[in-house]
């Protein structure tokens, strides 16, 4: 069954949706904190309403999940179409998860996270487009850049740290520390016409440094002299700004 979802976001969900997410949310929260040491950072810096591009880094499979407990409860995390082709792939349907085909231009995942954000939503999205099990970053992809120019939408950098070994730590009732930080968010200022390819690249690099600077340097990867880099296209985002969005739920035609 077709259902508008925040009045802007078409998916195949059954009308059980919101009740799903009410009750994933509160079975993950409570999991969470019965089964991880959790360090939540950062949270103050976190708008709590209007569009909202939430970045991360991916080393672990709760990555994309505890940002969705604790970042903002109208997340709709982009997933890999393999997850969602999984046989509990119906699940993360029912959340609001969207599939994204991974090594090629994915023009109806590009169009329905603008979707997401033009109805006021926060959607999250690992710009590195896998799982890196060593824990570093690796270089980013430039649909999240592109995801930014387009809808203005506030970008809110999130690393996450720790995770493993979950499983083993469960099987023995031991807690597994992670933790998660939020940086100040950020915004691309305006530019006169769409951003080309350099233009991308150039915002790639300085979404993947905002990661990065909330890593420590062992965890930087190839994005290690943080310290040395100076953002062309990437400003700290004016909360008194956010009037100039839509509110939640307000329809929003996609940009051209």
């Amino acid at each position: 069954m077709r259902e508008k979802i925040g009045g802007a976001v078409e998916m195949d969900v059954p009308k059980s949706y919101a009740a799903w997410r009410i009750f994933a949310n509160a079975g993950m929260y409570v999991l969470m904190r019965l089964s991880l040491k959790l360090d939540l950072q950062g949270l103050e810096y976190i708008p709590r309403t209007g569009p909202l591009l939430v970045i991360i880094n991916h080393n672990s499979f709760l990555d994309p999940l505890v940002p969705c407990v604790f970042v903002r409860n109208d997340m709709y995390p982009m997933a890999k179409a393999e997850a969602l082709n999984h046989r509990l792939g119906f699940a993360l349907k029912w959340y609001g998860a969207f599939p994204v085909r991974r090594g090629e231009g994915d023009a109806g995942a590009l169009k329905t996270a603008l979707r997401v954000l033009k109805a006021g939503h926060a959607m999250l999205m690992a710009p590195e487009g896998t799982r890196n099990p060593e824990g570093t970053l690796q270089e980013g992809h430039e649909g999240a850049a592109l995801l930014a120019a387009l809808s203005h939408a506030p970008i809110l950098p999130v690393s996450m740290r720790g995770g493993a070994p979950y499983l083993k730590n469960v099987k023995q009732l031991r807690r597994t520390p992670i933790t998660m930080r939020a940086g100040k968010p950020l915004i691309v200022r305006s530019l006169e016409k769409k951003p080309t390819r350099d233009e991308l690249h150039a915002i790639t690099d300085e979404m993947m440094y905002s990661l990065a600077a909330l890593l420590p340097s062992e965890m930087r990867g190839r994005y290690a002299d943080v310290d040395q880099f100076a953002p062309r296209y990437l400003l700290p985002y004016d909360t008194g700004a956010r009037q100039n969005f839509p509110k939640r739920n307000e329809v929003m035609p996609l940009m051209n």
